[in-house]
């Protein structure tokens, strides 16, 4: 048994070695396929290395050239923006050359119209005939010693009538002697109780041609006063053949008050409806600060004129609105009355009214045969085809 047991393990042992030589072999020498495998996976990953690296240095090199070629324009347009003689520069140094050439310009307007008014005075020009050249797009109004500026209107239709369109005759009338062959103008007057008794046969022969007849005014304490004479001068005007309208001075400080001068108005004229073939006036003044209208306001005021006008049109007549440019700027809002006739005061030959109107107080002082002392001048212009009015 012994020697049996001997020969057993002797035989264990020689196998032994074989199993071992078996088992740490590596994957690779098992199957020679791996090798091959794992080889073409390191080339396949330095070839994605490589196309990266290329691709990343053609990325950078096109966007060098790229920006290479914006800087290069981005120099030229400079150059072009700087020229020969021109220079760049900071927005310091661009706010002091703004800054310096807004007080360069400044004093050269600042002399300039300095030697305008020193031009304007030598020359014997009023401080209003100056401010009014100074300041030609604005209206300067002048009221109670006080200069005002107003915007002119744009809206507002505008006469055409330029600076020596008008001259003054010998027997003082003031006639038309412009281009536009359309316009005519026509002579007249106004009168009250003021110039006492008149032969209105003789006013028609001293080339008169219509009369406007004050029927009364609202006085300062507020109440209607009628001119005492103004029922005869519309009948004796009217009969020597003249043409005759009427006015009444208006200041009205509640619709009431605008109604009740209607009233007044319309109530005197229907007694000589007949002989009216001109307008009927309200005359508007500019009021202190003691007047009882200084409160009103423009708006207030304005609304009560137009009633006042609607009522006389509603009554037949043609209603028309009489004051100086003062008062139409300082007492109305002339886009509210622009389709109401105008009679504007302006004692000189220039009328510095720049609106369109229908008739022209150009003077306080005239003398007409047939009236004692002066007499107020007066001038209708009329447009061909356009009832009276001026249009530019």
């Amino acid at each position: 048994m012994y020697l049996s047991t001997g020969r057993m393990n002797s035989t264990k042992d020689m196998k032994r070695p074989k199993r071992s030589q078996e088992h740490n072999q590596t994957p690779e020498e098992k199957n020679p396929n791996v090798r091959h495998t794992l080889y073409l996976v390191n080339i396949l990953f330095l070839c994605f290395l490589t196309m990266a690296a290329i691709v990343t240095a053609c990325f950078f090199f096109l966007r060098n050239r790229q920006l290479t070629t914006e800087l290069s324009r981005t120099r030229n347009e400079l150059d072009k923006m700087q020229g020969e003689d021109q220079t760049l520069f900071t927005s310091e140094q661009l706010k002091a050359q703004v800054d310096q050439a807004s007080e360069s310009a400044a004093r050269a307007q600042k002399n300039s119209m300095l030697m305008q008014i020193q031009s304007s005075l030598e020359s014997g020009n009023s401080t209003t005939s100056m401010l009014r050249e100074l300041f030609s797009d604005e209206l300067v109004v002048v009221s109670q010693g006080r200069y005002y500026f107003y915007p002119v209107i744009s809206s507002l239709p505008k006469n055409s009538f330029e600076k020596g369109d008008f001259e003054q005759d010998a027997a003082g009338f003031l006639n038309y002697k412009g281009s536009d062959a359309t316009i005519s103008v026509k002579q007249g007057i106004d009168v009250s109780e003021n110039n006492g008794d008149i032969d209105f046969d003789q006013v028609a022969q001293s080339g008169i041609s219509y009369v406007m007849v004050c029927l009364g005014e609202r006085d300062a304490s507020g109440k209607i006063t009628e001119d005492e004479n103004a029922l005869d001068n519309i009948s004796a005007a009217a009969k020597a053949g003249l043409d005759v309208g009427a006015y009444f001075t208006s200041s009205p400080v509640s619709a009431d008050e605008a109604m009740a001068e209607a009233e007044y108005v319309t109530g005197k004229l229907d007694k000589v409806k007949d002989s009216i073939t001109m307008p009927v006036a309200v005359q508007i003044e500019v009021a202190d600060n003691t007047d009882r209208t200084a409160k009103v306001t423009k708006a207030d005021y304005t609304t009560n004129l137009i009633s006042l006008c609607d009522a006389i049109e509603a009554k037949g007549y043609t209603p028309a609105v009489f004051g100086s440019l003062a008062a139409f700027t300082m007492r109305t809002d002339l886009t509210r009355i622009e389709d109401i006739d105008k009679w504007v005061q302006d004692l000189s030959n220039n009328l510095y009214f720049p609106y369109e109107f229908t008739m022209w107080q150009y003077s306080n002082a005239g003398q007409i045969q047939g009236i004692n002392g002066d007499v107020d001048l007066n001038l209708e212009v009329t447009h061909a085809g356009n009832s009276g009015k001026e249009n530019s």
